[in-house]
């Protein structure tokens, strides 16, 4: 039979428990995971105008929600209201900002060559760890070794391993 260890949070201001909850399972984060991975597949296809707006959605749906998010913040960080408050202003404020000059910033570049036609262009990148296929593993060995998670065009798979388990 295994046992369980509850997670506790605890307010780091008031040392006040937030909550006590049980663990995901692995195969719910397996799961989570898996969808995440899917949905970054369908983002990558959107083009950047509609990526944009739902920069934009989210950036109205910080606003609409600030005061529940920044006392939710202040629990769980300990940190002033106020500054929570602030918190999520820039949170809606960088939606904003990357929904109004992301499709420049990602815009393909014409660069001068010898040849006809050339261009650097911005495609979508993934995680991926190249050394061991799941950085889950390593943060959980305590650190990570061998050569660093690399940034991949492509990443060919979302291997999930016994991270979190």
């Amino acid at each position: 039979m295994t046992t369980t260890s509850q997670i506790v949070s605890i307010n780091p201001a008031t040392e006040e428990v937030n909550a006590t909850f049980e663990p995901t399972p692995a195969r719910n984060v397996d799961r989570a995971l898996e969808r995440a991975a899917a949905a970054a597949q369908t983002w990558r296809t959107l083009p950047v105008s509609e990526r944009a707006k739902s920069l934009f959605a989210m950036a109205d749906a910080l606003r609409a929600n600030r005061e529940r998010l920044a006392r939710h913040i202040t629990q769980d960080m300990g940190k002033p209201l106020l500054e929570s408050r602030a918190e999520v202003d820039k949170s809606a404020w960088c939606c904003e900002f990357y929904a109004e000059h992301g499709p420049a910033m990602l815009a393909d570049q014409p660069v001068s060559t010898s040849a006809t036609r050339s261009y650097v262009s911005y495609e979508p990148l993934e995680f991926c760890d190249k050394g061991r296929g799941n950085l889950g593993d390593e943060i959980l060995d305590g650190g990570v070794s061998g050569s660093p998670p690399q940034l991949t065009p492509g990443c060919p798979s979302l291997s999930t391993g016994s991270a979190y388990r």
